[in-house]
């Protein structure tokens, strides 16, 4: 049995996919498997996968196109190793990440998840250092030392506990996925480890290298993953150890951030009714002025809510646009 299985769920980005398993053979640790879950069953990636001739990476074709949760959440479900991590087809593995992450199982046998740091690259590749300088303040990691990691909830409510860059334990999808956390599979993930009350490690040493770029996910299905991410939120138990209700700490502030950047998406859409739905709700787990003022902007007229949405959104990408310059 391998050490560790590596869920490479894919479609229709060669390119990309060439990258992100060249960086997986590279790996320091090679006692791993490889599952190449291809969601368009597509001939040149099969051929892709089959010239490697390295035995460790399986091809897994879908006869149909199963969505990109259902594949991804297949494809750990059918791992052969007790410890499985996710690697999108868009993304790569510096070649220590694999080693250090399974070392912490091996050291510290209670923790259920290992997990790293995300560097931010573009389309091409390229380090965005000043982006990715700005995620490790925000989220907390610049200041995390190495070591265990208790309270998960904290370190998912600051984004510093990423699926992007982790290990975990394959029984935590022993239980199904409900449909409704959609794309944001990985944060009920998290949330389900983050319950069941044992320690993480974090391993700096160990990075993802995170693609940006217009065809990703997290841009072309912004909505529908905040909505999955909301989800995700509110099918944690209630007695869980993260439960919104009786504390209002990071995990509630990053609910309502989902909340109110997913209201600007639906506003956007010219879906004002269903942002006001998604407002209200969150302002029921954690009232804050953000969610309330924009609450009462969606009784304007939908056209002109939609219209100042875009500007201020407009107004973000050029400062995004702005900050990446520095990398250049």
């Amino acid at each position: 049995m391998p050490t560790l299985t590596v869920v490479v769920p894919t479609y229709r980005r060669l390119g990309y996919l060439t990258e992100a398993l060249a960086s997986v053979r590279a790996q320091t640790l090679t006692d791993i498997e490889v599952l190449v879950c291809d969601n368009a069953a597509d001939p040149a990636t099969r051929r892709l996968v089959t010239e490697l001739g390295d035995p460790r990476v399986v091809y897994v074709p879908r006869p149909r196109d199963l969505g990109l949760a259902r594949n991804a959440l297949l494809g750990l479900a059918s791992a052969a190793s007790p410890l499985v991590t996710k690697l999108d087809d868009d993304d790569a593995m510096e070649p220590r990440t694999l080693a250090l992450l399974a070392a912490a199982f091996a050291r510290h046998p209670r923790i259920d998840v290992a997990f790293g740091r995300l560097r931010l690259v573009d389309h091409d590749g390229n380090d965005l250092a000043a982006r990715t300088s700005a995620l490790d303040r925000h989220s907390g990691r610049a200041l995390m030392p190495e070591g265990l990691v208790h309270g998960l909830d904290a370190a998912i409510g600051s984004g510093a506990m990423n699926l992007a860059c982790a290990v975990f334990r394959r029984e935590i999808l022993d239980d199904p996925v409900p449909d409704a956390v959609s794309t944001a599979y990985d944060l009920h993930l998290l949330l389900r480890l983050a319950a069941r009350g044992a320690p993480g490690w974090y391993a700096p040493g160990a990075v993802t290298r995170y693609r940006l770029h217009p065809d990703s996910d997290t841009n072309t299905g912004a909505v529908r993953q905040g909505l999955g991410a909301l989800a995700a939120y509110d099918l944690a138990e209630p007695e869980a150890r993260h439960d919104l209700r009786r504390r209002p700490d990071l995990l509630a502030t990053a609910r309502t951030h989902v909340a109110v950047r997913t209201a600007r998406g639906l506003i956007r859409a010219g879906e004002t009714g269903r942002a006001r739905q998604v407002l209200l709700q969150d302002l029921r787990h954690h009232p804050t002025a953000a969610a309330a003022r924009l609450t009462l902007g969606t009784f304007a007229p939908s056209s002109l809510a939609a219209r100042v949405s875009r500007a201020r959104g407009a107004a973000w990408q050029r400062r995004e646009a702005a900050r990446d310059l520095t990398d250049a």
